[in-house]
């Protein structure tokens, strides 16, 4: 499908990216460790915030602002400037990457 010409392609991934990164880290993270990736854990990023000592109110606002983050890179992907688009899917990755990090070493 295109919109003003362009294909769109894979670019509305980036709508999924805070659940697809949650998935993917946390199935790595469960590998490394020698369990099965689809067993369930409490080691989500959002339960690593609760647990870490941050209110379910905190927790959520950050997972809300990865996801509108990473909702208009994908929106500047389709229909704005390219390099907008990277600027905040890279910026939105390395959030995600960051905070995913500090929560499985246990830093708070």
């Amino acid at each position: 499908e295109k919109i003003g010409g362009e294909p769109i392609g894979k670019r509305p991934l980036l709508l999924l990216g805070v659940p697809l990164f949650d998935v993917l880290y946390v199935s790595v993270l469960r590998m490394k460790k020698g369990l099965k990736p689809y067993q369930g854990s409490p080691d989500h990023l959002s339960l690593r915030m609760l647990q870490a000592g941050w209110s379910v109110r905190r927790a959520a606002a950050m997972n809300i602002g990865f996801a509108i983050l990473l909702g208009v890179a994908a929106v500047f992907f389709v229909q704005g400037p390219i390099w907008a688009g990277f600027a905040g899917a890279s910026l939105g990755l390395c959030a995600l990457i960051y905070f995913g990090r500090r929560f499985a070493k246990g830093d708070a």
